[in-house]
């Protein structure tokens, strides 16, 4: 009898403590393990294996390393340096080698992804993408092709998204958008038994892809910028069809979050955020067991949706933001599921707190604490000790990784959604469908492709009539090696400009595919073939220009000397690259790389020198020697070089200007030195006439120059305009062009027209000079006699109101 009560007592106390009761505010955790891994370490926990985990990874752009359940590091690598800024490659765990055991992909983010074993961290291979990965980033792992073994899908700076096979070779690069996507999801997300990739672009797209990489769906979600979202995707409403969730890095109030239907794109709603938004969105599940989505936001908001998008409840964190996303699992054994969420840095209320507990299906504050410099990192929830008792795991910008513990049981149920890399939807939902793909009706999209070139060759598609929506085409191009390449370009005016790159001699096959991006639907398709023959275009090219050039010097005057110079440099140039191009099968793919992009500037200096021969011939036609040649920049600020837009002639430039009273207005005047020596020019006094009484032109104008200063991409930019020095000296090398910029100010202008004009002369023996003159005319409004500008910045985020700063 005794035993049979207490058997009968300890089912009560069973079902007693699963039973979901009052929350109460939480005891201080305690700290279980703390370990200092430094800074390079410095991202969420990824418990590792994905089954019964019993370790974590970090990682960072260049580093990996994976601790134990005692928090004792089991090895740490160094990939190399890493460089730019946001280095933060999140690691991805599956088993790329098809042996039973997951590997640890990890990266760097300028272009390099690795699989590491996860048993020592040895490099397994290693992998050069074409471009920078994003900022941000993590790839995800799936079996794409049914082959055992999972293949690495990672996105990079420029738009493309590419697909790693188990042995480190790409084996197709995807493309739509031209500039940062986010990273992306891999998922059934329209049940036919295959894994689609998704990911969100900042021009304003959410993108569906199959498992070869071609376009499934794109849905357009503007002003959401999804580019720095990671799609989140899940069956919220349970009805077994998938929903995918994105979130905007742009403020878009009352809507930042966007649910979408998976299987076409189709919005079902948009939930609430009031802040920026980046990676922090996560499943939860409320007290009734039905399933909601957190969103949260740079100001600190944390929303809770139910599944139709109505709002559950929502509450504000003090910091700056909750970047990433938080977990859900019962850390204390009350019954009820706890949301646990970390901010940005350190609370600023003055409790200096940076992580918080919330009851999941009411959303209030539990408990709050402080983890040293905690940053954008967010939480795992695991019993990573394996002692019974769940713990937290939170690592700090410096790199600074705890164990906390609220005692806890490990329990199945107790953890609902426990870390980021969780997988929240099967890659898979069914076996695949017998049904062939529906076939698509053959179309004449183009009558023959243009003889290819190595390098960049363009495609010019005129679109048939239809009343379809927007259309787009699809292009397709496997090369002799089988890496396929896939873009889309959307239509615009009836017309299509596409573009794809050819790195090796040899056959390509050619797919273009019609879409209607609002439908979704293949319109049309036609196969091609083409047979690239090393350097025959290129060759063609350079002779037209030397042609050209043959032309322009047949009147043999002593002033076509530079032009002889020209032709000898483009032969000089061409031989070099017909070189490297004759070797490229013998090049590894980086490489090849380098000499298409060789090939692309040779041909773009090659439009450049045409354009160069016939200004020369203009100015000798017009009984000038030539020497220097001024012009207006249209558009200054579209960091174009001034070469690929010469002027015909060399005649004074005049720039006419309209500006408000009380403004600021820009110009520019592009030089370009036509002579064999190195020149230097001097912008002699400006002189104006207008409307009395005039001002002295110094007090209304100043003279700029133009720094170019190196990218994180190794690229060049127009990035700074420092005055021009006392002397007002520009110095050109032969051939180079240069800018002047030239800033007029009319708060002491009155209204009417006024000409400015600056002589700019050539320091040399054989003089000249060109006036340089700006006519502006200013406007009887006036803009305010002091300003100010709404703006937005990291070190503070105002919800209440507004941040500003005075005119600059």
């Amino acid at each position: 009898m005794r035993f049979s009560n207490l058997l009968w007592f300890l089912i009560f106390a069973a079902l007693w403590m699963t039973l979901p009761r009052e929350s109460v505010a939480l005891g201080d955790p305690s700290i279980v393990w703390t370990l200092e891994l430094g800074p390079q370490f410095a991202e969420c926990p990824v418990p590792y294996p994905s089954e019964s985990p019993n370790s974590l990874i970090f990682a960072t752009g260049g580093h990996v390393a994976r601790v134990d359940g005692s928090g004792k590091v089991i090895f740490q690598v160094d990939l190399g340096p890493e460089e730019g800024r946001g280095m933060m490659f999140w690691p991805s765990i599956a088993d790329v080698n098809g042996d039973g055991a997951e590997e640890i992909i990890a990266g760097r983010n300028d272009g390099f992804v690795y699989a590491l074993n996860a048993d020592d961290g040895d490099i397994l291979w290693e992998c050069q993408l074409p471009e920078r990965l994003t900022n941000y980033e993590w790839a995800d792992s799936a079996d794409l092709d049914g082959d055992g073994r999972a293949e690495v899908v990672v996105t990079t700076m420029y738009g493309w998204v590419y697909a790693i096979d188990d042995d480190g070779t790409i084996l197709w690069g995807s493309k739509m958008e031209d500039y940062r996507p986010s990273a992306p999801t891999i998922a059934d997300i329209d049940s036919d038994g295959e894994p689609e990739i998704v990911y969100g672009t900042a021009t304003r797209y959410m993108i569906a892809l199959n498992a070869q990489g071609d376009l499934e769906w794109a849905s357009f979600q503007p002003p959401h910028h999804l580019g720095r979202t990671v799609p989140l995707v899940a069956d919220l409403d349970k009805d077994g069809q998938a929903e995918v969730f994105g979130m905007s890095s742009m403020l878009s109030p009352g809507k930042g979050l966007v649910c979408l239907n998976g299987s076409d794109g189709d919005l079902l709603w948009y939930g609430l955020t009031i802040g920026k938004a980046y990676s922090g969105r996560a499943l939860t599940r409320f007290a009734d067991g039905s399933l909601g989505v957190l969103s949260c936001d740079k100001g600190g908001n944390i929303h809770a949706h139910q599944s139709d998008g109505a709002l559950r409840w929502h509450n504000r964190l003090s910091g700056r933001g909750v970047h990433n996303p938080p977990v859900t699992a019962d850390i204390d054994a009350d019954g009820n599921l706890e949301v646990v969420a970390t901010v940005r840095d350190t609370s600023t209320d003055g409790e200096g707190y940076n992580w918080y507990v919330l009851n999941a299906d009411t959303g209030e504050i539990l408990g709050a604490w402080n983890h040293p410099k905690l940053g954008f990192m967010g939480p795992a929830v695991l019993d990573i000790d394996r002692d019974g008792d769940l713990e937290v795991i939170l690592c700090s910008k410096e790199g600074t990784v705890t164990a906390y513990s609220f005692g806890g049981p490990a329990i199945p149920e107790s953890v609902a959604f426990g870390n980021a890399r969780q997988r929240t939807f099967p890659v898979r939902v069914a076996a695949p469908h017998e049904d062939p793909k529906p076939t698509v009706a053959p179309i004449q999209l183009i009558d023959e492709i243009p003889l290819p070139r190595f390098g960049s060759n363009l495609l010019t598609i005129n679109l048939p009539d239809s009343e379809e929506g927007s259309l787009a085409i699809e292009l397709s191009v496997t090369d002799p090696d089988g890496f396929r390449s896939i873009q889309v370009f959307h239509g615009e005016d009836g017309q299509v400009e596409a573009s794809w790159r050819a790195l090796i001699p040899g056959d390509y096959g050619i797919t273009l595919r019609l879409l209607d991006l609002d439908s979704n639907k293949t319109l049309g398709s036609q196969e091609l073939s083409l047979r690239l023959k090393d350097v025959g275009a290129i060759a063609d090219l350079t002779q037209e220009a030397l042609n050209h050039f043959e032309d322009s010097m047949r009147e043999g005057r002593e002033d076509n000397l530079v032009l002889q110079l020209r032709a000898s440099e483009i032969e000089a140039r061409f031989a070099k690259l017909s070189s490297a191009i004759q070797k490229s099968l013998e090049m590894n793919v980086s490489q090849r790389r380098t000499v298409a992009d060789d090939a692309d500037e040779y041909v773009q200096f090659l439009a450049r020198s045409v354009d160069f021969s016939s200004l020369v011939s203009s100015e000798i036609s017009s009984g000038r020697k030539p020497k220097f040649v001024c012009w207006q920049d249209e558009n200054p600020w579209d960091n174009r070089n001034p070469l690929d837009d010469l002027p015909v002639h060399g005649e004074p430039p005049v720039i006419r200007a309209w500006a408000f009273g009380n403004e600021k207005e820009s110009v520019c005047f592009n030089i370009l030195n036509l002579s064999n020596d190195p020149l230097t020019l001097r912008v002699e006094p400006g002189k104006v006439t207008g409307p009395e009484p005039l001002p002295k032109v110094s007090e209304v104008t100043t003279l700029h120059r133009v720094l170019w200063l190196p990218t994180s991409d190794s690229l060049e930019i127009a990035d700074l305009l420092p005055r021009l020095d006392e002397g007002y000296l520009l110095d050109l090398a032969p051939g180079e062009a240069r800018q002047l910029w030239i800033n007029l100010s009319t708060r002491e202008l009155s209204e009417g027209v006024y000409e400015f004009v600056w002589p700019l002369r050539s320091l040399d023996m054989d003089s000249r000079t060109i006036d340089l003159t700006v006519q502006l005319e200013v406007s009887p409004v006036r803009l305010p006699e002091n300003s100010r500008f709404y703006t937005g910045y990291w070190s503070r985020t105002n919800l209440d109101g507004y941040d500003t700063i005075p005119d600059l």
